[in-house]
């Protein structure tokens, strides 16, 4: 296990003997990056990217509207673990970044949503 605000998953995985950076992979973040800033989150995603073969593919959800879920957020905080980044659909090429293509997104309807989902590959594959 790996703390990602502290250590990079690229650097987990450098230090993983069986690790192939050239096989193909499917990267799966499901309630991660709402806990990661989005530099962090674009530092995920490059990391990853250097670390996996061409043809891979990163699943993942994301935050949606800390604004929105002010409260939500104030008890996390109090818990220790308040939201530090948001994004919608049209902005998530660039909340991940260059290095991955984003194929398929969703956001789920109604009061209650707060994380979207959505599939990436690897740009220029």
């Amino acid at each position: 296990m790996a703390d990602l605000s502290q250590q990079s998953l690229a650097d987990v995985l450098a230090a993983t003997a069986d690790w192939d950076v050239r096989a193909s992979s499917y990267i799966v973040a499901e309630g991660l990056l709402m806990y990661l800033t989005a530099e962090e989150v674009q530092t995920l995603f490059d990391g990853v990217a250097a670390s996996v073969g061409p043809v891979s593919s990163f699943a993942f959800s994301y935050p949606l509207g800390v604004r929105r879920y002010a409260l939500s957020n104030a008890l996390l905080s109090m818990m220790g673990e308040p939201w530090l980044s948001q994004t919608d659909k049209e902005s998530l090429p660039a909340y991940i970044g260059d290095a991955w293509l984003v194929t398929e997104s969703i956001e789920p309807m109604g009061r209650r949503a707060i994380e979207g989902f959505a599939l990436a590959t690897i740009a220029g594959h």
